[in-house]
């Protein structure tokens, strides 16, 4: 079981969190990739049933591998948990 990465949107608001570059942004993209390669399953946080760009691109790098997604909230005609 691997946990959740988080991406930090509004760094703005909170002056506290780290500028997340272009290169960290990529970074993290990759390690989230090779998280989904190891895993038998994805659970997807969409809460409120947002799911961003990043994410989209996740769950389908996840279909492209044959993956069982679930989804915290019904919205995408999925498994819902």
């Amino acid at each position: 079981m691997f946990s959740c990465g988080c991406w930090f949107q509004q760094q703005g608001e909170n002056k506290n969190l780290p500028e997340v570059t272009p290169a960290t942004k990529k970074m993290l993209d990759q390690i989230h990739k090779e998280k989904i390669r190891r895993s038998d399953e994805i659970f997807v946080l969409n809460l409120g049933g947002y799911i961003g760009e990043s994410t989209r691109s996740e769950i389908a790098f996840a279909e492209a591998l044959g993956k069982k997604i679930l989804y915290l909230e019904d919205g995408r005609g999925k498994e819902q948990v």
